[in-house]
């Protein structure tokens, strides 16, 4: 059985009683393509992807994804790429289903 992700709402949400329902494993892992951002780190990017793969549980029942960007300059023909692995924030769950 897949382990599976649980994201919760920003404390400032939550903290209101709102209701989440996660996404499922399925519906975050894969390719996603960045139309529009208003962070500057991709102002001057274009073909902007990313890549995320849900990793095993570790041995604490800890779900990681990874993720891998690639990307071009706006002038350059060069895809460039980044990986790396998302993990918890210290003080949060990320508890199984």
């Amino acid at each position: 059985m897949a382990s599976q992700l649980t994201i919760g709402l920003p404390k400032i949400y939550a903290s209101k009683g709102t209701k989440c329902v996660p996404p499922t494993n399925d519906f975050l892992a894969g390719t996603w393509h960045v139309t529009h951002s208003t962070l500057p780190m991709w102002k001057d990017k274009r073909n902007v992807n990313i890549t995320y793969t849900i990793l095993s549980a570790d041995s604490s029942g800890v779900v990681k994804i990874d993720d891998l960007v690639s990307y071009q300059g706006v002038n350059s023909e060069k895809v460039k790429t980044v990986q790396g692995i998302d993990t918890p924030s210290p003080g949060t769950s990320s508890s199984l289903h």
